[in-house]
């Protein structure tokens, strides 16, 4: 999000690229000239593209939605207030970007509206309940260095566990409504107590 860099305060851009994932490793595959150039002297294209800054946008902003629920789930607040909370913090990004960059800012919002229709508060896919963690950095050093940002984990009813969660401005419908009761401390806590894997996530 390079034009987007202007709209956040350093430091506060919520998600982003791991150190060393998967574009670390794909790009040198295909061209080890443009992974030199991008990873080892940190060059970025003049004109980004319009796709990625509009993905970039939309990925910031659901992860500051889901985030906000689990700042405020734990609080004596109704839900209408939660709710109301959860798709400020995402529209008011939207409203610094529009100051910088008008177009995109604008069709990011105009997917937000979209995606709040079918996955927003109220709705059979509103899944805000489930979520267990948000933007978390993994990283590891074994054999060679790799890292992974979960976009969100959120807990599987029908798995009876965490399952790792993609935000996407595109994604298939899902036609099976979602149990998404308001309060889920005892979920959350009770998956990181009895998995390994995911105290190691949450200590990230």
């Amino acid at each position: 999000m390079e034009e987007l860099q202007h709209v956040l305060e350093e430091g506060e851009e919520f998600g982003g690229p791991s150190p060393n994932g998967n574009s670390f490793y794909s790009v040198f595959e295909q061209c080890p000239y443009k992974w030199w150039v991008a990873f080892k002297h940190r060059m970025k294209p003049i004109m980004p593209s319009d796709p990625l800054e509009i993905g970039g946008l939309f990925h910031e902003c659901r992860a500051r939605y889901y985030n906000k629920y689990l700042e405020l789930t734990e609080t004596n607040i109704s839900d209408e207030v939660l709710d109301m909370e959860c798709e400020k913090v995402m529209f008011d990004l939207i409203d610094r970007a529009e100051e910088v960059v008008p177009q995109i800012a604008g069709e990011v919002r105009r997917i937000l509206r979209g995606w709040l229709v079918t996955h927003g508060p109220g709705r059979p896919t509103d899944d805000r309940a489930d979520t267990l963690l948000v933007e978390c950095l993994i990283e590891t050093n074994r054999g060679f260095p790799y890292s992974g940002r979960l976009d969100r984990v959120v807990w599987n009813e029908d798995l009876g566990g965490p399952v790792i969660m993609e935000i996407k401005t595109a994604s298939r419908r899902s036609k099976r409504p979602r149990r998404s009761p308001r309060r889920c401390t005892s979920r959350r806590r009770a998956a990181t107590s009895t998995n390994p894997g995911l105290l190691q996530l949450a200590s990230t």
